[in-house]
């Protein structure tokens, strides 16, 4: 009982830090006049020129941000990398129901081009 109360004020405290650092992002944002949303990059894909509107960095911060405020997921049990708007996501999951959320919720952050959870293993005990 320890563990999952300690686990919970982990989460709260980790969804808490993200808040405020999102809050304290935009509010110097707000304050420089800048556009809400980060600058277009150009990427090579494959040899192709693609211009996507967010930058992978921009794209793990939010799938983790994402996966940490889902209660379906155990978003502390996951990491997050980004390369070229492909997320990849490791780590260990209960059950593959908990690793197809993780995808869907990746898949719909804005930039995500593909999701590859080959690398989530399952077994974890919440």
């Amino acid at each position: 009982m320890k563990i999952l109360h300690k686990r919970a004020t982990i989460d709260i405290l980790t969804i808490a830090g993200l808040a405020t650092f999102a809050m304290l992002a935009g509010d110097a944002v707000a304050q420089q006049g800048a556009p809400s949303e980060p600058p277009k990059q150009e990427t090579q894909d494959a040899g192709h020129d693609q211009t996507t509107p967010s930058g992978d960095a921009w794209i793990t911060a939010k799938v983790k941000a994402a996966l940490l405020a889902d209660p379906d997921v155990r978003g502390l049990a996951l990491e997050v990398e980004t390369k070229n708007g492909v997320v990849i996501l490791r780590g260990t999951a209960v059950t593959q129901a908990e690793i197809d959320a993780a995808k869907k919720i990746a898949l719909g952050i804005e930039g995500v081009r593909d999701v590859d959870v080959r690398p989530v293993g399952i077994g974890a005990q919440r």
